[in-house]
């Protein structure tokens, strides 16, 4: 389903917070490598057009602080798991409760089962080396991602055959009023559910054709 989720972006493949950039897998509708070099390139370009015109801020220390003590906590734990089994969990957790067909409970369920791991074993992660460090934090940010799928999924209340997604509660693919994409981010520590129409980058505020949109914003 990797081209059925992913960040939101602009056309200059800018995300919803101002100043990132994405490109490749990690954006919706995006696959395959031609997408992730072309769009690298493009999205490189737009970062550093902004960043010239950026004004600076003064680094907020105690965020800074307080982000190091999480990236490092594994490194400071003689006792836990290791990046392998929360792994392991994460990937039993969304092989069970979100396969090929879902429904309410089954997802249900599966969110449950995430926020546990969460507040448990995600907790409880050991990193004896940088290697295992690195592996680890991309482990937990499995974790987020997975969480955010879920959610996702939860509030789509249609199946669709655009996304590749099947509900057996809602088993109508595709039904005109749910012509859209559901959108979750993170708001002062809690989750908020929105929505975007397909098709969102031919609509007002951008041109209805990919010419003009790219005429209009290719950065070279």
């Amino acid at each position: 389903m990797s081209t059925g989720c992913g960040l939101i972006v602009d056309w200059d493949l800018k995300t919803t917070l101002d100043g990132l950039y994405a490109a490749g897998d990690s954006v919706f509708g995006s696959n395959f490598h031609s997408a992730a070099a072309t769009g690298g390139r493009w999205a490189g370009a737009h970062a550093a057009t902004h960043a010239k015109k950026a004004n600076a801020h003064d680094v907020p220390e105690p965020q800074v602080e307080q982000d190091m003590a999480r990236v490092f906590a594994p490194t400071r734990r003689s006792e836990g798991i290791d990046w392998k089994d929360l792994n392991n969990g994460i990937s039993s957790v969304l092989r069970t409760y979100f396969g090929e067909y879902v429904n309410e409970e089954l997802l249900k369920i599966g969110q449950t089962w995430l926020s546990e791991l969460e507040a448990k074993e995600a907790k409880e992660l050991v990193a004896q080396n940088p290697h295992e460090l690195m592996r680890g934090l991309e482990t937990l940010d499995q974790l987020t991602v997975a969480q955010i799928i879920v959610e996702s999924a939860i509030n789509r209340k249609a199946s669709s055959r655009t996304l590749n997604f099947n509900r057996i509660d809602y088993k109508e693919a595709d039904p005109p009023e749910w012509n859209k994409l559901v959108t979750v981010k993170q708001s002062d520590g809690k989750t908020t559910v929105g929505e975007r129409p397909f098709r969102y980058w031919l609509l007002p505020p951008y041109a209805p054709t990919y010419r003009e949109n790219y005429e209009k914003h290719k950065p070279w």
